[in-house]
């Protein structure tokens, strides 16, 4: 069968690791690491059931080609996502999207400005800015766990080094507000009878006044 043809699959699998090495050089490590680490335990499976075991089963053609499908997957995924974020079109979103964000941002307009710098990830994983605003503006918006997330995202997707300084004050910020919560308004002390006093002395003189007429 072509699906077990050595070339093809020496040819896939070589792609697939090329990919996973080419998300964790860009800073998508999660994504990267499963590529890498998935793809040799499916590979090492289906090798086992094909040569140590001598069986062409479910389990080998399952391992096969489950590991080929997410190999031309993941290739095709980052080749497309790669091109796309370069198009002319894909710029002039992105600007429209970031300054539409910053704007409800300003206004304290979280969930907008949240769903702004989402837009921007979802059609460029790899867009730095707008991750680190997405955290900051988690942050501001109380989401303390999200906006950790995602601001160690952009450090990760900074390779460059462009905007260590941003990220690292705006961690510094979260991890100072996570240690030093606001503390609750305390309720208001019952009034001591010095401060009830002249409260009663109105009060009994509007009796009076009452009383007299």
């Amino acid at each position: 069968m072509f699906a077990e043809s050595v070339l093809f699959n020496l040819v896939l699998f070589t792609a697939g690791q090329v990919v996973a090495y080419l998300y964790l050089r860009t800073g998508r490590r999660v994504r990267g690491l499963a590529l890498l680490m998935g793809a040799w335990v499916l590979a090492d499976i289906a090798l086992l059931q094909r040569f140590a075991f001598g069986r062409a089963d479910w389990v080998f053609y399952t391992a096969l080609l489950a590991w080929q499908l997410w190999s031309l997957f993941e290739l095709i995924a980052f080749i497309t996502a790669r091109i796309r974020r370069s198009r002319p079109s894909t710029l002039l979103r992105r600007e429209a999207l970031y300054r539409a964000g910053f704007t409800h941002y300003l206004r304290d307009e979280l969930p907008e400005a949240i769903a702004n710098f989402r837009q921007i990830l979802r059609r460029d994983p790899w867009d730095v800015p707008a991750a680190l605003a997405l955290g900051t503006a988690s942050a501001r918006a109380g989401d303390l766990s999200g906006a950790r997330t995602w601001l160690r995202t952009a450090r990760a997707l900074d390779v460059d080094g462009e905007f260590t300084d941003a990220i690292g004050d705006e961690i510094s910020r979260l991890l100072g507000a996570a240690s030093n919560p606001p503390e609750p308004d305390p309720e208001p002390a019952p009034p001591t009878p010095e401060a009830q006093r002249p409260a009663e002395a109105r009060k009994r003189g509007r009796q009076r006044i009452r009383s007299s007429r």
